[in-house]
């Protein structure tokens, strides 16, 4: 559902033309944890759920929204029709609500998340399943190429006292910052639904709910995580997460992470590569204005007949569940790269074969390299 409504593109999605095509999309979508018309999702899940669906709701990519009294734990449908008591006031006394009220102040911390996430070009998304309960879900700007995570262990029934371990967790890069974690959990004598008193006077919620929640942690203060490898930029390998078992059902955390130093200098060397193409006095432009159209054909074209001919022991590129190439040159190349841009397909054969190995970048290089002409 989150990578339904988003207007996100997956992680790793290619360029978009400057020609576009007029394609079908998806409408704009409003995505709310809850509205006035649901059913109370503290009666259908759980209280300890509350934090975690908001949290994964504040991760999609579009417009978000909630219901008076959610953020309050109320644990009932508030039916506005025949309701007769008033919402609490907001302010300090007895019987008023303020930031310190159920999870208000997780709910804006959410928000504002939310916000920088859009405003700071995080326009990428991808979701993942770390356990049946534990969610991964990351949004990721094309430009910086930094990520925000968050690992949400939801909740959809009341919480016993063991719950489905989760995989630890190997993140290439360097983690920033801990944005924020927060966890929720109602006493379990306490029955939520059943024992609830509600108020003569007003729309009252659950008062004996614990909440956690931290801004900014150091990684080395974390209650939900422990870093189980070092963090300084110089270490190459993964940072390998592991989670504690303050972790439990109704608890969230959110990462930032930056790329390593030695993958952000080849995003800037490729960048500054694919520069050349446009630059007229650029070496590579100096090379292909020297090419003749014998040259031309052999590095765009030429069929598989045209090049076992030349003896050279070379034919047409084969992509595993895809088949032949049409051309041995990079006109093959493109006009597969022109429909998978087209539609975004990531998992394309001619993509995953670029994923799993540099075989194609090998070919294309070798067989030019064989001419005096084109070894340029």
């Amino acid at each position: 559902m989150i990578s339904f409504v988003s207007e996100s593109d997956p992680i790793g999605s290619f360029n978009k033309s400057r020609i576009c095509k007029l394609l079908p999309t998806k409408p704009y979508a409003w995505f709310y944890d809850q509205t006035h018309d649901n059913p109370c999702q503290i009666e259908r899940r759980s209280v300890e759920d509350s934090i975690t669906r908001s949290a994964c709701v504040t991760m999609a990519n579009c417009s978000t929204g909630s219901n008076r009294g959610y953020d309050e734990l109320i644990p009932h449908h508030i039916d506005v029709v025949h309701e007769t008591r008033f919402y609490s006031k907001w302010g300090y006394q007895n019987k008023q609500i303020n930031e310190k009220t159920a999870i208000i102040s997780i709910k804006k911390s959410l928000n504002k998340l939310h916000m920088d996430l859009f405003q700071q070009g995080f326009t990428q998304l991808m979701v993942d399943q770390l356990s049946t309960s534990a969610l991964l879900i990351t949004r990721h700007n094309p430009e910086t190429h930094k990520s925000v995570l968050l690992i949400s262990h939801t909740s959809f029934f009341q919480p016993s006292g063991k719950w489905e371990y989760i995989n630890s967790l190997s993140i290439e890069g360097v983690i920033d910052d801990i944005i924020l974690e927060a966890s929720i959990n109602h006493p379990q004598e306490k029955e939520p639904v059943r024992n609830f008193q509600r108020s003569k006077e007003y729309i009252n919620g659950l008062e004996q709910t614990k909440i956690y929640f931290r801004e900014n942690v150091l990684i080395e203060q974390s209650r939900c995580i422990r870093l189980k490898s070092p963090n300084s930029p110089d270490y190459i390998g993964f940072r390998t997460i592991e989670f504690t078992n303050e972790f439990r059902p109704g608890s969230i955390i959110a990462l930032q992470i930056s790329l390593l130093p030695q993958i952000r200098q080849s995003i800037i060397n490729i960048k500054q590569t694919i520069k050349q193409f446009s630059n007229p006095t650029s070496q590579f432009n100096k090379i292909v204005k020297n090419l003749t159209l014998i040259d031309l054909e052999r590095v765009l074209y030429r069929t598989s007949d045209e090049e076992q001919s030349d003896g050279k022991g070379f034919d047409v590129y084969i992509i595993p569940d895809y088949g032949k190439l049409n051309y041995c040159g990079l006109q093959a190349i493109i006009t597969i790269l022109d429909q998978i841009r087209l539609f975004n397909q990531l998992k394309h054969p001619l993509v995953l074969n670029l994923k799993q190995g540099n075989w194609l970048m090998n070919y294309i290089a070798n067989r030019l390299k064989i001419y005096s002409n084109t070894k340029q």
